[in-house]
């Protein structure tokens, strides 16, 4: 009798096993892709990250660069000055375009008395 007991309980008890056993197997079966998606995430995460550090110091570079550069005004600025310096060389153009017909008429001047 012992031993129909024990067979009984035995049977029970293996029935009991292979259930969970099933069931864990379904739900860790169930998961596996989950858990597969989220480490690709993950991963897509730490890389987006990386790229947004590396994104911020090229742009602190950019900045740096740019505090350097003159501003829309100061070209302003500058083309106005150029302008003025045109109108200062063409005046010195033509104050030296006279000081050489003179000397022109000079040097003729002192070849003719040579002669």
């Amino acid at each position: 009798m012992e031993f129909d007991l024990l067979s009984k309980w035995m049977g029970l008890v293996a029935l009991i096993v292979s259930v969970v056993t099933g069931v864990w197997t379904l739900i860790s079966k169930s998961t596996k892709p989950f858990d597969d998606r989220f480490d690709k995430l993950e991963k897509e995460i730490t890389r987006l990250d990386d790229t947004q550090d590396s994104h911020g110091s090229r742009i602190q570079k950019v900045e740096d660069e740019l505090a350097h550069l003159p501003t829309k005004n100061d070209m302003h600025d500058v083309k106005i000055l150029m302008t003025h310096l045109e109108g200062h060389v063409g005046k010195i153009e033509v104050t030296l375009k006279a000081a050489e017909s003179k000397l022109d008429r000079i040097e003729r001047s002192i070849d003719g008395r040579k002669s």
